[in-house]
This record gives C-alpha cells, structure tokens and sequence, in this order.
C-alpha cells in the first residue's frame, strides 16, 4: 500500500449507501421541522411564493417555490449529501449551514425524493433518490426520471419562469401500507392531525417573514399560512423592558406578556400560547437566526431556570447572526442552540430581570388594572403586609357591596347572602398567593397569628351566637364547635365562652 506522509497502511472504506441513508433516516426530524427545512432552501433562493401540498390519503408531499431554480449540474450538487461546506461564511439571507437539509429532511420521512428545478437561464432539470434502488444497487444511484411520469412536478414548474419543485413520495414514517397510501378514516384524521401541526410549526417558524410580506406560504385548500407572533406584538397590554443591541453578534428583546384578565376571552388568552399550547411552555428565549426561528420557548439550559406559572408571561426575543452557527452548536435540523459561554452570563442577568418582572405582573394584576381604570378603583380583597413582612388578604369592607351588605337592617335573604359569598369565593386570590408562597414560604401566615385574643374571642362569640346552640347541653355544644374550623384551633377559649368565663 502506497505510504502518504507517516501513515502506513492505509485503507479507503466507503460506507454503504443503503446503511447510511436508513441510519441517517432515524436523526430526529419530526414532518414540521423537515417541512421547514425544505423551505428555508426555498427562502434562501429568493422565493416569495411557497406552495406546501399533499392530498388525505398520503400518497404525496410537495413543496414549490418561485425562488431562482438550478441548473442541471447545480441541482446535482444539491442532492449530493454535503453539499455545503458549514465552515464557509454564508451569506446574511442563507438559512442553510451543513448541505444535508433537503436529503435528510425529506428522506426521514419519504423513501423516494424527486427534485426539479428550472432557473431563468436553464431549462427544466429532474433527479431523484430512492431508497430501494440504492439499497438494491449498492451505489449512490441518482435516477433522472421523466418528467412526464410527475404531471404535478410538470405543471407546477410549467406556470413558473423559474423554481423549484420538491416532491415525496412513499412516506413511510406515516403510510405502512404496501400502496403506499392512507386507506381508513381514522388514519386519514390522524394524518390531517399532522398536517395541522406542520401548519401550526411553520405559522411561528416563519412569522417575521410572513409579518413583514417576505413571503407566502400557500396551503393545500388554497389559503395562506397566518404568522403566529409569539411576543403579541399588537395587544396594547404588552410591556416590552429594555433591549439590548451592543453586544456584537446577538440582539436581545424581552418582554412580558399581558396578564390573563387583559384578554377578551379565553378563547383569545388560550391562542397567545399558540403551536406551544399552553402559556407555561410558550416561555423563555425565542431564538432566530435571521429572521428564521430556531429554538421556541426555552430557557435554553440557564442553571435554575425552570418553567412554572409564576414565570409565564416571560418570552425574550434572541437574534443571532448566522456567522457563529458553531459557537452556537446549530443542529442539523436547525430546531436547537446551546448557549455559547461568552453570553452566558449576559443572557441570564436578562434573563433573570425579565422573569422577576413577569412574576410581579402576575402576583400585582389587581394594582395594574387599578391604574387602567379611571376613579377610585375597588377590589373585593386587598393585601396588606405587616410589620414581619407577613401577608394577609382580606375582604374590601370597602367595596360598595359588601358596605353596603353590611349597612342592611336585616339580613335574612339566603338567596342573596348565597350569592354575595360566591362573589367572594370566586375572587379569592389564589395567584398571588400561591405565587406569595412560592417566593417566600414564610409570608402567607397562619390565621389570627397577628389578632388580639380579645378579638378573637370576640369573632368565636359572635360566630356561636349565629349557630343558635342555647338549646343544646353544654358538651354536645362543645363537642358540635369543636368539630368546626376555627373552633377547633381554640379548644380553651370556646370552653371559656360556653362557661361564660370572662
């Protein structure tokens, strides 16, 4: 064996295709992050038209683009895996980095990938992978179908002066069938479920572009995929806090989302969450490279940070340049960073202030509406804070209902006594409690920890007084109080009461 250098005894051992492509198959890419890899291509060639088919039984996806196209030996290049080098600068608008996006995208999903393409200079060109011929032959066999053999391929390229046409087929990650198709009804609904998601995956992956009328992405019955804003750019109520734009190479953009009360309705507050579902897991950093979302409601590993309610109304804009992919350490599939150690400590002061801020909006509502609405502004409890730092709520003595419930003569209509107490029970703030609580253990206190024993004594009196006991022996009284709260916190002084024991 010829020697080359200091090594000795070398040996060329190319894999098998076959091996590779099915192995490569399983690196994690769910239908919407390859979707969206598919389409970053297509912005990166300049497309603004995106078309996104296929019909309910499976048989196909295809993507279209009216971006520049490739000629024949461009798009030869562009199916060969690797066809871009991760190391080379990219362009600002490029959104690609390892040359693998289309291949793999579309190979973890489909056995059988056609691509053609026609730019303004060079007439239709078609080539395709398929898993079977590469595994039947042993070789990286890239077929040229007809053209005429794909009427779709050839009448969508066949209205546009340039683009290009990316075709699956015998998607076998969803359709198991030897007819490579989707036969029941139930298979068909499930597959219409993950057509929805994709739908959903790309309304926030491309928002900014579609914001900004970049571009369009056409869906198959015809409509326009809808840009989901995760930062509620246009609710009045959201509170964008300083940004940061100095620190070379990232853009920083925080916010705090408006409180639940701020919405119209539930079906308004529940659609702020979007394809992240619930507001718990919607926030965190929002990273995008370009205008490309990568990563969706994290917090990106920051030790402690984890997600809760207390915290949900935080979601922090990240824009990173596409020139620091790899002290990023940008996946594959483009769905993940990890945070380089220089910004480290940065991102998680930012991240920390914009988290403490949310959990004031949240545990603070009240006093937020408070300035929202003009006059003296009333709420049914109040919090105050003693001189120990502990917090109590109360009932608004205060508020025109309940002076007013108290200015009675008579209070003898249950109906309305009812009904004032599920006005009371339903506005109990439990948030702020809870959230209280969570901060700090020990400011919520025990009840009547901070009363004179004569006011107690003087609440237990007026409460047996309501009970109407006196015709009862003295310890079945006892024996009926005791097995009530308060009561039974307070064993001596109800056996006081009952003795008149002053």
């Amino acid at each position: 064996m010829k020697e080359t250098g200091d090594i000795r005894n070398q040996s060329i051992v190319p894999p098998d295709p076959a091996l590779v492509l099915e192995s490569l198959r399983s690196i994690g890419y769910s239908l919407e992050t390859a979707v969206a890899d598919i389409i970053d291509n297509s912005i990166s060639a300049g497309a603004r038209h995106i078309h996104f088919d296929t019909v309910s039984d499976g048989e196909y996806i295809m993507i279209s683009d009216d971006g520049r196209g490739m000629s024949e030996s461009e798009l030869i290049n562009a199916l060969k895996l690797g066809s871009a080098d991760p190391l080379e600068d990219r362009n600002v608008s490029d959104l690609g980095r390892f040359g693998l996006g289309l291949k793999l995208a579309s190979l973890s999903h489909c056995r059988k990938l056609t691509v053609a393409s026609k730019s303004a200079d060079s007439p239709v060109s078609i080539r395709q992978w398929d898993l079977d011929v590469i595994r039947k032959s042993g070789e990286w066999v890239l077929l040229e179908p007809d053209i005429s053999d794909y009427p779709r391929i050839k009448e969508k390229l066949g209205g546009l002066e340039h683009g290009t046409v990316v075709y699956w087929e015998h998607i076998d990650r969803f359709v198991k069938d030897n007819k490579n198709v989707i036969s029941s009804r139930e298979e068909k609904n499930w597959y219409a479920k993950q057509i929805r998601t994709v739908v959903l995956h790309l309304s926030m992956v491309f928002h900014r572009f579609l914001e900004e009328g970049d571009l369009s992405i056409i869906l198959p019955d015809g409509s326009s995929v809808e840009p989901w804003d995760p930062f509620l750019s246009d609710h009045v109520a959201r509170k964008p806090l300083a940004s940061e734009t100095a620190v070379p190479g990232i853009a920083v953009y925080p916010y705090i989302l408006p409180h639940k009360s701020k919405f119209r309705n539930t079906t308004e507050y529940e659609a702020a969450a979007g394809p992240m579902k619930t507001w718990v897991r919607a926030q965190g950093f929002y990273v995008y490279r370009g205008k490309r979302l990568i990563t969706a409601g994290s917090w990106l590993g920051l030790k402690g940070f984890t997600k809760s309610h207390e915290t949900d109304l935080a979601r922090i804009r990240l824009d990173i340049s596409n020139d620091e992919d790899a002290e990023w350490m940008l996946d594959v599939k483009k769905s993940a960073v990890k945070i380089p150690r220089k910004y480290r400590d940065y991102l998680e002061k930012i991240a920390r202030l914009t988290r403490d801020e949310a959990r004031k909006v949240r545990l603070y509502r009240g006093k937020v509406s408070r300035r929202e609405h003009p006059g003296d502004y009333k709420f049914l409890w109040t919090m105050d804070k003693n001189r120990n730092g502990e917090i109590r709520y109360k009932i608004n003595r205060q508020h025109p209902v309940i002076e007013n419930l108290l200015g009675e003569e008579t209070l003898d209509d249950p109906v309305k006594i009812d009904r004032i107490l599920c006005l009371i029970e339903e506005t109990v703030p439990t948030q702020g409690i809870i959230l209280e609580e969570m901060k700090n253990p020990d400011s919520v206190p025990e009840p009547f920890n901070d009363m004179e024993a004569t006011h107690i004594r003087l609440l237990l009196e007026t409460a047996i007084s309501v009970l109407k006991l006196d015709e009862l022996p003295f310890e079945e009284k006892r024996a009926k109080l005791l097995s009530m709260e308060p009561f039974s916190e307070y064993e001596q002084m109800v056996t006081d009461i009952l003795s008149k024991v002053v």
